[in-house]
C-alpha cells in the first residue's frame, strides 16, 4: 500500500523474498480483492494487484490537486534528505573503518616509550662513564636524536588518527581520548626529551 503501485503475485512474492509460499500468498491477495482492500485485473493468465484508490488515498478532485502534488513534493524532499544522511553515515562508517584500531595505537606508543627508555639508560650510563670514544658518543648522540624524531613522528601520527576519528564521529577531541582511554604523554608522566647539544640532525627518510 505504500508504494501505492500495481504488482502481480510475483512481485510480491519476491519482494518477500520467497519467505511465504506463492500459493498460500496468491490466496491471501484475493482476499484482499474480496474484502476491497486491494483491486485485481487480469491480463490473460497474469492478475494484478493495486491499492484501492478511494479507499487508501481519497478522492482526487481538481480543487485536491495542487496539495495533493505539494504532498507528494514533500515526501520526495524527505526521501531525499534521507537518501543524503544515509549516504553521509555510509561515510562516516567507510572512515572509521580506514583508521587504526585505538589498540594498535596504544601499542605503537608503548613500543617508542620502551625504546625510548632504554636509549635513554643507556645515553646516562656513558654520559657518567666519563670522557667515551668520539665515535661511540656521536653513534649515541645519532641514535638520540633519531628516536627522539621517531616519538615526535608517531606521536603526530597518532594525534593525527585521534583527530580524523573524532571529526568523523562528530566528538570533541578530548572526549573522544577519555571515552576509548587513550593514554596521552601527558597522563603518563612522559615529556618528549630535550635534543642532546652537538648532536648531529637525523636523516629523514624517504
Amino acid at each position: 500500500l505504500a508504494a501505492n503501485r500495481p504488482y502481480s503475485a510475483s512481485n510480491v512474492f519476491d519482494n518477500l523474498r520467497k519467505s511465504v509460499p506463492k500459493p498460500m500468498l496468491t490466496r491471501v491477495l484475493d482476499r484482499l480483492v474480496h474484502a476491497g482492500e486491494l483491486r485485481a485485473k487480469d491480463y490473460g493468465k497474469a492478475r494484478i494487484y493495486f491499492p484501492d484508490q478511494e479507499k487508501h488515498f481519497g478522492h482526487v478532485t481538481p480543487a485536491s490537486a495542487p496539495e495533493a502534488e505539494a504532498e507528494e513534493k514533500e515526501e520526495e524532499r524527505r526521501l531525499l534528505e534521507a537518501k543524503e544522511k544515509r549516504a553521509l553515515l555510509e561515510k562516516r562508517v567507510q572512515m572509521l573503518a580506514r583508521e587504526p584500531a585505538d589498540s594498535a595505537i596504544d601499542d605503537e606508543l608503548g613500543k617508542v616509550e620502551a625504546e625510548w627508555s632504554k636509549l635513554a639508560a643507556e645515553v646516562a650510563r656513558l654520559q657518567a662513564a666519563g670522557p667515551v670514544d668520539p665515535k661511540r658518543r656521536a653513534k649515541a648522540q645519532k641514535q638520540h636524536a633519531e628516536m627522539r624524531q621517531q616519538w615526535i613522528k608517531r606521536r603526530r601520527m597518532a594525534m593525527e588518527a585521534v583527530d580524523n576519528i573524532a571529526d568523523a564521529a562528530e566528538m570533541k577531541k578530548a572526549k573522544l581520548i577519555a571515552a576509548v582511554g587513550i593514554e596521552t604523554d601527558e597522563e603518563a608522566s612522559q615529556a618528549l626529551p630535550p635534543a642532546l647539544p652537538d648532536a648531529p640532525a637525523p636523516k629523514k627518510k624517504r
